[in-house]
């Protein structure tokens, strides 16, 4: 994304180098919060937008009326900055969140999952449930529930499996795939978009 220097700009633009040190909570709060409170979840190529959705994000998952707080792109150049996002981010996330994964094969969806479930303290390896649909792990802080959702064909065969039940639990869903079963996804998800950036570059646009 790139920041715009028009001072109408219905965009705020964020200095990362404001950004306040501080501790994660482990629990119980605004999964947006984590960028403002903690420098490290930000790199020297991290763009940050307030405004609606529809502006500046894409697709949103097709997500047309999704109003987003914020947009966020990194660019990641090895899987330790991967990891070190993954935690924070399993750290950060409160019971409820849904976190709607998009990227073609071999961006690092499952990288990124496992790297989340380690922030949430679980401790079995982490695999895509490609043939299961959904695998779930209760050894962490909280339940994490891993979608992929490859083989569905659309939002009915996500209903008809009782997808969307585990939306309303007590756990994290991370759902890969997610653009095949846009139409299911809360409209409150966080969605992060992994695209190929130049040679091993991963570029992360995360809308919520």
């Amino acid at each position: 994304m790139e920041k715009s220097a028009n001072k109408d700009s219905k965009y705020k633009e964020f200095d990362e180098n404001k950004l306040i040190e501080s501790q994660y909570p482990e629990e119980d709060i605004e999964f947006k919060k984590i960028f403002f409170t903690n420098s490290g979840a930000a790199s020297e190529k991290t763009d940050i937008a307030i405004g609606n959705s529809d502006d500046c994000a894409p697709d949103n998952c097709g997500r047309s009326d999704r109003n987003a707080d914020i947009i966020i792109n990194m660019r990641f150049n090895s899987e330790g900055q991967v990891a070190d996002f993954g935690v924070r981010l399993g750290r950060a996330c409160p019971p409820g969140t849904v976190i709607a994964l998009v990227g073609d094969l071999g961006t690092g969806k499952t990288t990124l999952t496992k790297y989340i479930a380690q922030g949430l303290g679980v401790e079995e390896s982490i695999t895509s449930p490609t043939f299961t649909i959904v695998k779930s792990y209760y050894t962490g802080r909280i339940p994490l529930h891993h979608f992929d959702v490859y083989r569905l064909a659309d939002e009915e065969e996500f209903y008809d499996i009782g997808g969307e039940e585990y939306f309303a639990g007590e756990g994290i869903c991370i759902i890969e795939w997610a653009d095949l079963i846009s139409g299911a996804i809360p409209e409150d998800a966080i969605i992060i978009e992994i695209t190929w950036g130049n040679g091993d570059e991963r570029i992360y646009r995360c809308t919520f």
